[in-house]
């Protein structure tokens, strides 16, 4: 097994809490008894839709919506949200099965045995329910062809995460990432110009802009709060972009907030994507923390799933074949960009 590093890096992916633990662990009420085998044949109505493949394995839509809706519930959002976390989700599933290529190569990935006495197991307990395998499938979305698939991943990904979610593993990974986890907070300032992520040329421009500002700030032509007053579509431009204090994972969205709180007082970032637009962020204060990692541990573990998740994918992620159909939005490789 390769040795996990806990450092400091930037996530060309890092999918979020809600999206990624709702598929981490062993998920009760997903684990079934099938007499079909994993890649047997399946009755269905209709041929269903391929997102992606990866390395040959079909990525459904159906399936793409099934784990969005689990997340969502019954929340409502827009078009452009949607296609955004839709893109999100076909990445996680993709990521999925890239972690699984590289455990089966270190021989970790959950074998055919394995799978047989999970779905006996449940089928007893399904059993003393009253309640049929068809029934249960029903009221979790899927088709019976993905209960295997479904049962690999997680008994899999459950073993890798009792391996390394380690007392040892989380503390270190809080030392070197101490002002994400201790309740430090950072006043910042920011600069929006706002673009479509859905439209490359808008998006283009965005950035053209918002490097041009940035010089300008930085030769000292203009200062950021002038820069902010001036050329920010945010509602904060009028007071110079100052939007207070913020933590680590709220109110703003995950790729501001991580360069947010990458900054030294005073600094300020290149430009940054996120859904609304293109973003310049000053650092006015740092206020530390003073929590260490056992009084934050469920969040802590939240972090340190989300690092192993992309740690694991990253393994195989240049080294395995993915192709996409364009039945969904996906991101451009290696970005958060959302390619229709």
């Amino acid at each position: 097994m390769e040795r996990l590093a806990f450092h400091s890096r930037r996530r060309r992916h890092g999918p979020r809490s809600a999206f990624l633990l709702a598929g981490c662990g062993l998920i009760v009420g997903v684990m079934s008894a099938l007499s079909a085998q994993e890649n047997g044949p399946e009755v269905q109505t209709a041929p269903r839709l391929v997102a992606a493949e990866v390395n040959d394995i079909p990525i459904f839509v159906d399936e793409v919506g099934r784990e969005l809706r689990r997340v969502l519930g019954n929340r409502q959002t827009d078009q452009t949200a949607l296609r955004f976390l839709q893109a999100k989700t076909l990445q996680q599933l993709i990521d999925r099965q890239l972690i699984l290529a590289w455990l089966a190569e270190k021989g970790q990935v959950a074998t055919d045995q394995d799978i047989e006495l999970a779905q006996s197991r449940l089928e007893k307990r399904l059993s003393a329910r009253g309640m049929t395998i068809a029934a249960y499938l029903e009221r979790l979305e899927m088709q019976p062809g993905d209960l295997a698939r479904a049962l690999r991943w997680q008994l899999s990904w459950q073993r890798f995460l009792d391996r390394y979610l380690s007392e040892k593993n989380l503390q270190s990974y809080f030392l070197d990432h101490r002002i994400e986890f201790d309740g430090t907070q950072v006043r910042v300032a920011h600069l929006l110009l706002k673009a479509d992520g859905n439209d490359p040329a808008a998006l283009s421009d965005a950035l053209v802009r918002a490097k041009d500002i940035h010089q300008s700030i930085r030769a000292g032509m203009t200062t950021f709060a002038e820069a902010a007053r001036q050329h920010s579509q945010a509602p904060s431009g009028k007071d110079g972009g100052d939007i207070g204090f913020i933590s680590r994972r709220e109110p703003m969205p995950e790729p501001f907030s991580r360069e947010a709180f990458a900054l030294q007082k005073g600094a300020m970032s290149e430009p940054v994507i996120s859904q609304f637009g293109v973003h310049l962020i000053y650092c006015l204060e740092i206020k530390p923390g003073a929590k260490q990692w056992t009084d934050v541990r469920p969040a802590l573990e939240r972090g340190v799933t989300e690092y192993l998740f992309t740690w694991a994918a990253d393994r195989r992620r240049n080294k395995v074949p993915v192709t996409f159909t364009g039945e969904l939005p996906h991101f451009q490789p290696g970005t958060e960009t959302v390619v229709e």
